[in-house]
Parts: structure tokens; C-alpha cells; sequence
């Protein structure tokens, strides 16, 4: 898992539902940990966890043994998304 230059090994439990992996991955790295619980998961839903050399991850069956996964804003990936669209429509 990368957070900017933050990198952790950390284990994705496929045996439990993905966002409880997401949201314990958040916590390690302390995003939103000292929010009371609703603007924690507001603030948690601000990010979304993306594969290094592919998209964006929003299932457990998507992240496999030796997979690197990045933690982004979501509006920088959205971003990047969209600019990405506009260089292939020119």
C-alpha cells in the first residue's frame, strides 16, 4: 500500500468485505482515525485505492498476492481520469 511516500506491506483479508478492508487500511495510515464515526466515513470516501500499473480497486477479487495498491484522493484520480479522456478523444 503507497500513501505519497508512505509505504506499508499490509494483508487484504478477501475473507472479510471489502470495505472493512478499505477502511482498515485507511486507519493504519491514521486517515480519518481521529474523526468521530460519521465524518469518518465521510472523510474515508474521499479516497479510493488504485493499482499501481492498473485501475482503480473496488472489490477484494481485485487485488491478488503480490499486487501494489496506491491510496489517492478520488478527485485527483478522477482527474486524471478525465484527462486521460480528453488526450484519447484528440
Amino acid at each position: 500500500m503507497y500513501l505519497g511516500t508512505l509505504c506499508r506491506s499490509e494483508i487484504f483479508d478477501k475473507a472479510r468485505d471489502f470495505e472493512e478492508n478499505k477502511d482498515s487500511l485507511l486507519d493504519k495510515f491514521g486517515i480519518g482515525n481521529k474523526l468521530q464515526p460519521e465524518d469518518q466515513r465521510l472523510e474515508r470516501s474521499k479516497y479510493i485505492l488504485k493499482l499501481v500499473n492498473g485501475g482503480h480497486v473496488d472489490g477484494n477479487h481485485l487485488v491478488f498476492h503480490d499486487d501494489r495498491v496506491m491510496i489517492l484522493p478520488k478527485e485527483e484520480y478522477l482527474k486524471q481520469q478525465e484527462m486521460k479522456q480528453e488526450e484519447g478523444s484528440n
